[in-house]
This record gives C-alpha cells, structure tokens and sequence, in this order.
C-alpha cells in the first residue's frame, strides 16, 4: 500500500474526523476566497487613499492593486499568489503596452531581476520567499504578519510610495 494513504488512513481513523476532512476539502475555495479576502484588507491598510486592492483572477488567486483614477485595466500591480510572483500588468486591449514598458523601465529603474512575462504583464519578478501552492502561500500570509510586511515592503511598497506619480504618469501616456 502507498505510504501517504497509509498516513492518511492513521490520521483519519473515525468516521467523524473523516468527515470533518471531507467537509473542508469541500469548501476550499471558500477558505481560500476568505483567506484572500483577509490578505487584501491587510494590504489595503499599508496604501493612501488613491490606490485600490482587489482580489480577481480567473480562479482567485490574485491581489490587483491600481489607482482608482484610473480602473482596473490601467497599468496596476498584480500578486500572483499561484507560482508566487508580483507583476506590473496592464491591459493590451486598451492601453498601448510597449510605451508602459518602456516607461517602466526608464522611470522605475527595474533591474535584471526583474523579467518580461507575456503581453499583459509587463514585468515580473519571483518571490522566492513564498513557494508552493496556492492554499499554504494564502494560509502562511494570512497567518503571519511578518512575513506579509516583509513581502509587502520587499516586492510592493517600493511602487506604491513615491512611485505613484510614476504611476499617474504612465497611466495617462498610455491610453490608445
């Protein structure tokens, strides 16, 4: 027999914690709508007033920061919490994303770290701190503050502070 069902088999060994496994298993994506929910809020307090936090993606897992002025298919951050990654996305289909990558580039001085991900992302860069799957990225952020500041100050706050005006810039040069 499979080591891990035998452990699963000995860890599980009634009828009730068996069922009290299946019934999380069943609502994993509401943990997990809950758990980004709360990493969203937590952001949103580190921001001033002009930036909003979302979650949105396909399948959730994402933190989309942006500047309100401007909405949510203008140049924002976005957090991948799938392949644990920050990227500076922006929507091709409305905004002419070869002047935001050069603007990027030119006015946030990104460094080699840094990489061209596909259309939409412009820009991205690894987090190495956070690795696995969705589910524990989630529960490690949500449960410990400082490891959140920590990726918050480290892949995040650096444009979010003074580079708002950068920000600004670039999503009124960009408009097609």
């Amino acid at each position: 027999m499979n080591e891990n069902l035998t452990k699963a088999m000995a860890l599980f060994d009634t009828p009730e914690k068996w069922a009290a496994f299946c019934t999380l298993c069943d609502n994993r994506d509401e943990m997990l709508k809950v758990w980004l929910s709360e990493l969203t809020d937590k952001v949103q307090k580190e921001l001033d007033s002009k930036w909003m936090v979302t979650f949105e993606h396909p399948s959730n897992t994402a933190v989309k920061i942006y500047l309100k002025e401007y909405g949510d298919r203008a140049l924002s951050i976005v957090w991948y919490m799938d392949n644990p990654r920050v990227a500076l996305w922006i929507d091709p289909t409305k905004h002419n994303a070869d002047i935001a990558k050069s603007l990027l580039k030119d006015k946030l001085y990104l460094n080699d770290s840094y990489y061209k991900s596909n259309d939409w992302d412009l820009y991205s860069i690894e987090i190495k701190e956070l690795q696995g799957e969705r589910y524990p990225v989630l529960y490690t952020l949500s449960h410990d503050s400082e490891k959140l500041q920590y990726i918050f100050e480290t892949y995040i706050h650096k444009f979010v502070t003074k580079p708002t005006s950068v920000f600004e810039d670039i999503c009124k040069s960009v408009k097609k």
